[in-house]
């Protein structure tokens, strides 16, 4: 459609202008039922301006029962199209509506049942990125204390530097300041996001 070809120039231009100075494109994870097209032009500019670094990063949701396999495959398409993988990991935001969805629609959730699977799923979406971090570059988007722990830990078995360029903490802004600060003091990656 017209304004589907339109969506995808406007979101190579940025791409474009992303690459040309130096910043990162974070493409945000909706609802399950409109994030296939979301996950299809992601792949395709990481395609296109991932080849040296990363420009684009696809966000992964890991309170969706799917997304950790989703990743893996992401990461493996990424491989045989010789391009880098960006990945930003977040827990995911729309946890109450997929559930009210998946009961009036007679489907079985998308989410996780319990926040400890999510966690799991988070802790090792996150540790699969660093086992590869020579090919793709991670965004630890988490407000969850032990989560950058684990990252940090993972990091030092892997002797990844704090100040690798594939990895990034990053919490929203005028949340969990304490955790930003503090990895910043630390010498990690860290910023603030403000969507």
């Amino acid at each position: 459609s017209v304004a589907w070809q339109n969506v995808k120039e406007r979101m190579f231009a940025i791409c474009e202008a992303g690459k040309e100075n130096g910043i990162g494109i974070l493409i945000d994870a909706e609802e399950t039922w409109i994030q296939d097209p979301i996950d299809r032009i992601a792949m395709e500019l990481m395609s296109i301006f991932n080849k040296e670094k990363v420009v684009v990063y696809n966000t992964y949701q890991l309170y969706r029962t799917d997304r950790l396999n989703f990743l893996k495959m992401s990461h493996r398409i990424a491989k045989e199209g010789k391009f880098l993988l960006g990945a930003k990991l977040v827990r995911g935001a729309y946890m109450e509506k997929e559930r009210e969805r998946a009961i009036a629609k007679g489907y079985t959730s998308p989410i996780h049942e319990n926040k400890e699977a999510t966690d799991q799923d988070y802790d090792a979406a996150t540790a699969y990125c660093l086992d590869n971090n020579a090919q793709i570059a991670l965004l630890v988007a988490s407000h969850n204390e032990l989560s950058a722990q684990k990252a940090i830990q993972k990091m030092e078995a892997l002797h990844i530097d704090q100040k690798a360029a594939h990895v990034h903490f990053s919490q929203l802004y005028g949340m969990s300041d304490h955790i930003t600060f503090n990895m910043a003091l630390a010498g990690y990656n860290s910023s603030k996001y403000l969507p």
